[in-house]
């Protein structure tokens, strides 16, 4: 009786601290010569549970249309389609945590004037994400953040690498909730 009430104890230990531990999401997107790839890694006590690398060169923006002087249009029209999503993105960056987030673009039109001007605006739009990522989330890094102009070619790359985190108690609550039929938070009001 006694070795089970043991065993019983040590098994819920267990449980506890497996529910209130954090899933680490090692995620690394790079856009470069049209193509779009994703690297994904969960961790959990920096044991890898899953790894993943994914060509999302079919996925919207369109990656054939994308250069360093029509970044900043694909960005307005990724707006658009954010502001249907702006309560499904607060939800997600209230329950995760930043560890790590390192952005790079490289870029140019082959005019240096413009080339220029499309650096400005993309440092735009960069501090305002961040800011928002800021307001809404919690960052316990300092993102790394870069524009590289090149003004002589024509050319966009850009390379985002983050590490964020998730209670495993929160994962479990969210993939119950789609599961339950509580699904219309998840899908867009569109579909």
């Amino acid at each position: 009786m006694l070795v089970s009430l043991i065993i019983l104890g040590i098994l819920f230990l267990l449980f506890m601290l497996l529910f209130f531990s954090r899933v680490y999401f090692h995620l690394h997107y790079s856009l470069k010569n049209k193509q779009q790839q994703l690297f994904l890694t969960i961790t959990i006590y920096k044991i890898p549970l899953y790894r993943k690398n994914l060509d999302i060169s079919d996925i919207s923006p369109d990656p054939i249309s994308v250069d360093f002087t029509t970044f900043p249009d694909e960005v307005k029209r990724l707006k658009a389609n954010v502001k249907d999503a702006k309560e499904k993105i607060d939800y997600i960056l209230n329950t995760i945590r930043i560890h790590q987030l390192r952005w790079s673009t490289v870029g140019g039109s082959g005019d240096a004037f413009l080339t220029g001007i499309a650096s400005g605006a993309v440092w735009s739009i960069k501090g305002i994400i961040i800011g928002y990522i800021y307001e809404m989330g919690e960052i316990v890094c300092r993102p790394d953040i870069e524009v590289l102009p090149t003004f002589q070619s024509k050319e966009f790359t850009t390379t985002i690498e983050c590490i964020i985190s998730l209670p495993l108690g929160q994962a479990r609550h969210t993939l119950l909730r789609k599961k339950r039929g509580n699904a219309s938070f998840f899908t867009s009001n569109s579909e």
